[in-house]
């Protein structure tokens, strides 16, 4: 499909910590602000307690046009559960995610050129590239860097969202910005996520 690059100028990614009001209570806000897509990564739930999330969740995006990318679980995107699926190096790749999910938005987590070329081959429609800065969510693991995540965006040949150590203030000062950015802690760790996404979206807009 093509890309939804209004709706994926900013991307909420959920923290793993498996609580569904809090989960809802940061969408609200975050959708309040203009937010418009949200990534769910909830990896230690079952298929059964995904799909619950995800009965909660869709509706509040479904309400203003969103999406709802689901992480891994080809499963509940192909049983309508969400509207995208996204990918990472132990899934399924896109490109066998692509033969029973034609129409599916995919995404990929790549780290390097050498993933994002092989996630273009296999038929994502977009790479999120991490980590961009020094991050919580990874720690150890060296960052990209601003100019080489600049010189991959360019080369990629395909959408790149920006992922990693991100704030509103650090965004606000990316000149060069990619297809979009997406959050994890910077949104699921802030007092005020409504105005974190109004100051993003602002700067990038």
């Amino acid at each position: 499909m093509s890309f939804p690059s209004e709706a994926m100028r900013l991307l909420l990614v959920s923290d793993g910590r498996g609580d569904l009001p809090r989960l809802q209570r940061i969408l609200a806000a975050c959708i309040a602000g203009g937010l418009r897509a949200m990534q769910l990564r909830e990896g230690q739930l079952s298929a059964r307690e995904l799909a619950d999330f995800c009965r909660e969740l869709r509706p509040m995006l479904q309400s203003v046009d969103g999406l709802l990318i689901i992480n891994d679980r080809a499963d509940l995107v192909a049983a309508g559960f969400g509207d995208g699926l996204h990918l990472g190096g132990g899934s399924l790749s896109p490109g066998d995610a692509r033969r029973f999910l034609p129409d599916t938005l995919l995404g990929f987590s790549a780290h390097d050129a050498r993933e994002i070329a092989w996630a273009k081959a296999e038929g994502a429609d977009y790479v999120s590239l991490s980590p961009l800065l020094p991050s919580s969510c990874k720690p150890g693991q060296p960052a990209i860097g601003l100019q080489r995540a600049e010189e991959l965006t360019r080369g990629a040949g395909l959408p790149v969202l920006w992922l990693g150590g991100l704030d509103a203030e650090k965004i606000g000062r990316i000149a060069s910005a990619p297809a979009g950015f997406a959050l994890r802690s910077g949104l699921c760790d802030v007092l005020d996520p409504e105005s974190q996404v109004r100051q993003i979206l602002g700067a990038i807009s």
